[in-house]
């Protein structure tokens, strides 16, 4: 996906530099670009959202987690295609299409560092994998949050003191 922003982000970024040149010699550039980013998303955001959606949760809340995490998806899409003009108009067509393939670049890393490998293990397993970060990260949580508490040493005022 990175590899098609980053054509449709060069084609603009020739179009803008050489406004004598024909753009019938760059006119296969946008297509390229488009084409391999609507191949590479079925196997790239797509199934990554679905398949860890489907194998993280419970039968008894795949449902409600899988509308829930279909919501965000959406409300994402909408607020990218909301931005996507002014972005356009601050950063040209080519830095938006150059920020966008630099978004997919930092999201497969987050997939290869951050997301656990659940090939050819069941469901038991995985939900066990998860539950045991979900309590070191409830852990983390807990100590980060106790240390943003009131002090007791001074009364309750409007203008609390936090410790850090």
């Amino acid at each position: 996906m990175a590899i098609g922003m980053s054509i449709l982000g060069l084609s603009f970024t020739i179009m803008d530099s050489d406004r004598n040149m024909p753009y019938t010699s760059l006119t296969f550039m946008p297509l390229v670009g488009t084409s391999i980013f609507y191949l590479f998303f079925p196997i790239g955001y797509n199934s990554v959202v679905l398949v860890l959606v489907g194998e993280m949760y419970s039968p008894s809340i795949k449902g409600v987690a899988t509308s829930l995490a279909n919501v965000v998806w959406w409300i994402s899409d909408f607020l990218t295609a909301k931005i996507f003009f002014d972005l356009t108009k601050s950063l040209g067509y080519d830095g938006t299409f150059y920020l966008f393939a630099s978004y997919s670049i930092l999201a497969v890393l987050f997939v290869q560092l951050f997301v656990q490998e659940t090939k050819g293990k069941s469901l038991a397993e995985i939900q066990t994998v998860f539950k045991s970060q979900q309590t070191k990260h409830a852990q983390i949580v807990k100590t980060l949050s106790s240390k943003f508490q009131p002090t007791k040493s001074q009364p309750k005022s409007e203008s609390t003191t936090l410790r850090f």
